[in-house]
C-alpha cells in the first residue's frame, strides 16, 4: 500500500496549485487524473483572470462579484479571495506567464462582463491553458508526482475522517490504495451533464457517496458565445476588443455596463437562442493576439472571424456548485463548525460561495487559484503532526471496490450490446431540456422520474469488454453512474429552490427577490434536501446588504 501525506483528484488549474502549495509545505503529494495528463477538462474555459491590479484596493470588485452573484454569495468568501488573487497574479508573472501587457509592460487590464472596471488580464486564445502549462512547468521542477489515467473509486474513512482513497490504474489494469492523511477533490463540476466534454465528476460522486453533502447544484454558467455544431466558444473578451453581436434580424445586442456572462447568454435566448458575432472591426494588434483563437474556428467551420460574422449559441460552460468549501478549501459537513477531516476541495468540484448564482468574468480561474493555494496550503500545514490512520478502514474499502469492479468484469461479454451512448443521450436531453435557461415544477419532476429510470437502466449495464486494462467501456459505466446520480441531485436542488434568482429561472416561482431563499441547498447521497446559512463578515453582518 502506498502512503501520501496529500492525494489530490484532478490535474487541473485548481489540482496542481493546490499540489504545489501542500508540497511547498513539506508535504508529500501526488496528483491523479482520471484522463490523460494534459487532457482536463477545465483548461478550455475562456474568461480571463479577474484581479484588481489596476485599483487602489479590491472593494469594487468584491461588490461587483455579490451582485454578478444575485446575493447568495458568501461575503466573507468574496473578500477572501478577490483580496488574496494579487499575489497569485505576481506570481504567475514571475514564473513566466505571458499576460498581453500595456505599454508600460505592466499585465493589462480590460472590463469583461459583469466588472464596472477594466480588471479582467488575458494571455490570448485560452487563459486557462496557458496557466495550466505554466503550473504543469512548477509540478515536474519540484518532481510532484502526476499519473494519468487513474480513475478515482473510492475514498476511504473511518470516524468523518479521512484514510485514503481507492482508484483503477487503467494503465496496469490493477485497482490500488493510496493511503493519505488529506484528499484535495480539485477535479470538475458536473457539465458533462449538459454536453460530451472531457470533465468528469468523479470526486464530486466519490464524495457524496463517502456521506458528503452538495451544494447549490441548481446553478450554472453560461458561456454566450458557443459557436454551433461544435465544442469551441469564443472568449468573451473579444466584446471588450471592439466585437459586436447582433441578432440573425441583424438588430445589434447591447452589452451594458451590468450585464455578466449569464445575463447576456439569457438575452441571445430570448432572442431566438442563436445571434451573430462581428469581429470584423477589430485592431490589429486585437487580430495578432486572437491569431490562435481565428485559426481553430477556421479549422472546424471554415469561416474566418476577422472577415465574416459568426453564429454563436449560449452553451453551459461550468456547473456553480459543489462541495461546501470554507476559505481554507475544508469540506464542511451540514453546518460551517464541523468539516469532514482531512478532506478538502478546490476548483470546479468545490462551491466556496465566491460565485453566488453565476460567475463573473475571470472570476473561474480567480477562484481555482486562490482556493487551490489555501486548500493545498492548510492541508501541507495540517498534516504535520498527523499520524497515518485508519489501515483496516481503507483495507476495507479497497476490498470493497475490488468486488465490485470483479463483479462487473464477470458479466463481460463482447456479444453483449453497449447502451452506453443512449443512456448518455437521454441524460443530456433530458438536463438540456429541463434544466436550461426556464425551468418549471413539471419539467424538473418529470427530470427527476427520467433520471431514476436511467439509474437503473446504468446499473443493469453490463460490460462488453473483460479486459481490465485501459477498459474505456468500464470507466465510461462507472462515471456515468455517478454523473447521473449528481444529476439527480441537481434536480432535487432546483425544485427545492421555490423562487427565479440568477441562472435558476422558474416559470412558477417568477419573484426574483425572496429573503427566504437567501441561503444555499445541500444535497445529501440520499437525495435529501437540507439548508446551509450564508456568510457575511465575521461579526455576521451584511458586507453589501441586498438593497445596495
Amino acid at each position: 500500500m502506498e502512503a501520501w501525506d496529500v492525494v489530490v483528484v484532478g490535474a487541473t488549474v485548481a489540482g496542481m496549485r493546490a499540489a504545489i502549495a501542500a508540497h511547498d509545505e513539506g508535504a508529500s503529494v501526488v496528483i491523479l487524473s482520471a484522463h490523460g495528463l494534459g487532457n482536463s477538462g477545465s483548461d478550455n474555459y475562456s474568461s480571463g483572470l479577474a484581479a484588481s491590479i489596476d485599483e487602489s484596493n479590491s472593494m469594487s470588485h468584491r461588490d461587483d462579484t455579490i451582485r454578478g452573484g444575485d446575493w447568495l454569495n458568501d461575503q466573507d468568501i468574496v473578500s477572501n479571495r478577490t483580496t488574496l488573487i494579487n499575489s497569485h497574479i505576481a506570481q504567475l508573472d514571475q514564473w513566466g506567464l505571458n499576460f498581453r501587457r500595456s505599454l508600460s509592460g505592466s499585465p493589462s487590464s480590460e472590463k469583461g462582463l459583469g466588472h464596472k472596471s477594466p480588471r479582467v488580464l488575458t494571455t490570448g486564445y485560452s487563459t486557462s491553458r496557458q496557466i495550466q502549462h505554466i503550473l504543469e512547468e512548477q509540478c515536474i521542477r519540484r518532481d510532484i508526482l502526476r499519473r494519468g489515467d487513474w480513475l478515482p473509486l473510492s475514498l476511504g474513512s473511518f470516524r468523518g475522517q479521512i484514510t485514503g482513497l481507492v482508484a483503477l490504474d487503467m494503465v496496469e489494469g490493477t485497482v490500488e490504495c493510496l493511503q493519505s492523511k488529506a484528499v484535495i477533490i480539485a477535479d470538475d463540476g458536473f457539465e458533462n451533464a449538459w454536453n460530451s466534454g472531457n470533465s468528469t465528476s468523479r470526486g464530486l460522486s466519490i464524495s457524496l457517496d463517502a456521506g458528503c453533502q452538495l451544494r447549490d447544484l441548481e446553478f450554472v454558467s453560461w458561456n454566450p458565445l458557443g459557436i454551433p455544431d461544435t465544442e469551441l466558444s469564443l472568449t468573451v473578451d473579444v466584446l471588450q476588443n471592439g466585437a459586436k453581436i447582433s441578432t440573425t434580424n441583424g438588430n445589434e445586442i447591447e452589452i451594458t455596463s451590468d450585464m455578466t456572462p449569464n445575463k447576456l447568454a439569457s438575452k441571445i435566448n430570448d432572442e431566438g437562442g442563436t445571434a451573430l458575432l462581428d469581429a470584423t472591426s477589430l485592431s490589429k494588434s486585437a487580430i495578432e493576439w486572437y491569431s490562435g483563437l481565428r485559426r481553430a474556428i477556421k479549422e472546424r467551420t471554415g469561416l474566418d472571424m476577422f472577415e465574416q460574422s459568426i453564429p454563436i449559441t449560449p452553451r453551459i460552460e461550468q456547473t456553480v456548485g459543489g462541495l461546501p468549501v470554507d476559505e481554507h478549501g475544508r469540506v464542511v459537513k451540514g453546518n460551517w463548525n464541523t468539516w469532514f477531516t482531512g478532506l478538502y476541495s478546490a476548483g470546479g468540484a468545490s462551491c466556496s460561495g465566491l460565485n453566488g448564482t453565476g460567475i463573473i468574468a475571470g472570476n473561474r480561474l480567480m477562484e481555482d487559484l486562490v482556493g487551490g493555494s489555501s486548500a493545498g496550503m492548510h492541508a501541507g500545514k495540517w498534516i504535520k503532526n498527523k499520524n497515518f490512520s485508519g489501515s483496516e478502514s481503507i483495507n476495507e474499502t479497497l476490498f470493497s471496490a475490488k468486488a465490485e469492479i470483479s463483479d462487473m468484469l464477470s458479466n463481460a461479454d463482447s456479444n453483449n450490446t453497449s447502451s452506453i451512448s443512449n443512456i448518455k443521450s437521454k441524460l443530456w436531453n433530458t438536463i438540456s431540456t429541463n434544466m436550461g435557461f426556464e425551468r418549471s415544477s413539471e419539467g424538473l419532476q418529470n427530470a427527476a422520474q427520467e433520471l431514476e429510470k436511467l439509474e437503473v437502466e446504468i446499473h443493469k449495464e453490463e460490460l462488453v469488454d473483460g479486459n481490465m486494462i485501459m477498459n474505456t467501456n468500464l470507466m465510461d459505466i462507472l462515471e456515468l453512474k455517478g454523473l447521473i446520480s449528481i444529476s439527480r441531485a441537481s434536480i432535487i436542488a432546483a425544485q427545492s429552490r421555490s423562487e427565479s434568482r440568477g441562472s435558476h429561472q422558474r416559470s412558477d416561482f417568477q419573484e426574483t427577490i425572496n429573503e427566504t431563499m437567501l441561503k444555499h441547498t445541500l444535497v445529501d447521497s440520499s437525495m435529501q434536501i437540507n439548508w446551509l446559512p450564508l456568510r457575511k463578515s465575521g461579526s455576521g453582518t451584511w458586507i453589501l446588504t441586498p438593497t445596495n
